[in-house]
């Protein structure tokens, strides 16, 4: 296969839980609080507007829909509002065809970078106090982040003279761009980041096999952004980052140059080239990446054992464990751990600059072979236990 054919797309179809509810957004995991957060907010007399902020990617859309369609669903009327959509009513029929009168998701259309303010006049500012058609709520999702200045002071009034019967949801990745007229007017919720097993479930409602190593190093990768671990699961590269780290962990760990410089800089040479020029800085980073992780789950063993307390709850995921198990070592000195992260720092930063790369590159390897391989002889030496 040619490097411009690799790509990164979703690997399979929903599997059977969530094709039970396929016309409903995949169940939000991970994010039970802020759930029962805007359950609270959403309950009769509160305010009708409000801001979710999270990175792309985590879900925001998702939550505020799924909000949405439990406002819209005229049997959640008479049931109370605890229970989501019942999925059998004209509301839900209609949202699941996407022709719902009474829902509005705002956003750029194709060859849009920004909202237009006429669109945003005749769908919302214009729409807003136009009754419901089919029940008692009406319900506008905008993106903020493509709201220009002039189109957020556009609907200003429109958020601060919603009807009863309007809610107006707002996403944005950095609320910092956002108007301060326009946060004084609504309420502010944040997504939590996503806790990895919460991503195993969410991709595996995704048709994803969560056994496989593309799988897991995608979790490692994705930072808690589910968008991003299914992303990452769906790239063909992920095994040669796999096989190159894992194979290159083991050769700095030893004495002796010679082979670092030659078959160790042309593995990572040959992960570089292999792919398109648009993919290169990625895979680079996915590789440094893998071993930065795996450098910090040494750093919180050190602050464990020295201090007697639990570094973190993340060193006994599954994703920390089977990292663990991809890249053994001995327990590495203090001073050890951070050169080895100071020069993938270093490295990192080099490539940011364009700098040379192969000088980079060896340089790096040598550096981290000076931490790696004195760690790991000092360590089999003086505990002959287990790697860690």
């Amino acid at each position: 296969m040619s490097s411009t054919s690799k790509r990164c797309k979703p690997r399979g179809a929903c599997g059977p839980v969530a094709a039970a509810t396929d016309w409903l957004p995949p169940a939000v995991i991970g994010q039970e609080r802020l759930r029962q957060q805007l359950t609270d907010w959403s309950e009769p007399g509160g305010n009708r507007v409000l801001l979710l902020t999270g990175p792309a990617g985590s879900g925001r859309k998702t939550i505020l829909t799924q909000l949405a369609w439990r406002l819209l669903c005229q049997a959640d009327e008479n049931r109370g509002s605890q229970h989501g959509p019942c999925g059998r009513c004209m509301a839900c029929r209609y949202l699941k065809e996407g022709v719902h009168p009474d829902f509005r998701l705002l956003s750029p259309q194709e060859g849009e970078k920004t909202l237009p303010i006429d669109r945003l006049r005749r769908e919302l500012v214009n729409d807003l106090f136009l009754r419901p058609q089919l029940g008692r709520n009406k319900v506008y999702i905008l993106e903020a982040d493509y709201l220009s200045e002039s189109a957020q002071n556009a609907i200003l009034k429109s958020l601060e003279e919603a009807p009863p019967y309007a809610y107006i949801f707002l996403t944005a990745t950095r609320p910092d761009q956002v108007l301060p007229t326009i946060l004084s007017r609504l309420e502010v919720y944040r997504m939590s980041p996503y806790a990895d097993s919460a991503l195993y479930d969410i991709i595996r409602l995704h048709g994803i096999e969560t056994e496989s190593r593309p799988a897991r190093l995608a979790v490692l990768l994705a930072a808690g952004n589910p968008g991003e671990a299914i992303r990452l699961a769906g790239c063909d590269w992920l095994d040669e980052i796999i096989d190159t780290g894992s194979w290159l962990w083991q050769l700095l760990q030893q004495p002796g140059h010679a082979v670092l410089l030659t078959d160790g800089y042309n593995k990572v040479a040959a992960l570089r080239d292999s792919a398109a020029s648009s993919q290169q800085q990625e895979r680079l980073n996915a590789l440094l990446t893998l071993y930065d992780l795996r450098l910090q789950l040494s750093l919180d063993l050190l602050y464990e054992n020295q201090s007697g307390q639990l570094a973190g709850a993340g060193r006994q995921t599954e994703a920390a464990i089977w990292l663990r198990e991809l890249l053994p070592s001995a327990v590495l000195p203090l001073a050890a751990a951070e050169q080895a992260l100071e020069a993938l720092r270093s490295f990192n930063q080099a490539l940011a600059r364009n700098g040379n790369f192969e000088i980079s590159c060896c340089r790096t390897l040598l550096r981290l072979q000076q931490a790696l391989s004195t760690a790991g002889m000092a360590g089999s030496s003086s505990r002959g236990g287990p790697c860690r």
